[in-house]
């Protein structure tokens, strides 16, 4: 099967499924109509609502029919293009953002900590293996 049916199918299959859902959401309000109706004196209600709701699980067996004859649009995987992610890596890469100096003066100050502790960190660690080397 080629991708272009596979695609067809898929989404066939997702109008099948969505049609079922519909046709189960229509035959619970039917059944709620039904209930707040049923005090009325309207004789040839239960007749109507048979008739209706039979219609209405036709609907939803074809439904379901439709998405199990589609469902071999499933296995296809969602294909993304590549050139449109390259181009937003690309345009993500080049993008640099200008810091105010206040930000810069920060920024800097925090690069600044963060060497010195890095600093302290490896004499720490060097005083610690000159302490092992020793005993």
């Amino acid at each position: 099967m080629n991708n272009t049916k596979k695609e067809e199918y898929k989404r066939k299959y997702a109008m099948a499924k969505h049609h079922a859902w519909a046709g189960s959401v229509l035959l619970a309000i039917l059944g709620a109509l039904r209930w707040f109706v049923d005090d009325t004196k309207w004789y040839q209600k239960d007749i109507a609502f048979i008739i209706i709701g039979m219609i209405i699980i036709l609907y939803i067996l074809i439904a379901l029919f439709l998405t199990y004859r589609f469902r071999s649009g499933l296995s296809m995987k969602q294909n993304v293009p590549d050139q449109n992610t390259n181009n937003q890596q690309s345009s993500i890469s080049s993008y640099k953002p200008t810091l105010s100096s206040k930000d810069q003066e920060k920024l800097g100050k925090k690069q600044a900590k963060n060497d010195f502790k890095k600093q302290k960190k490896s004499l720490k660690a060097k005083e610690k293996q000159d302490k092992k080397t020793s005993q």
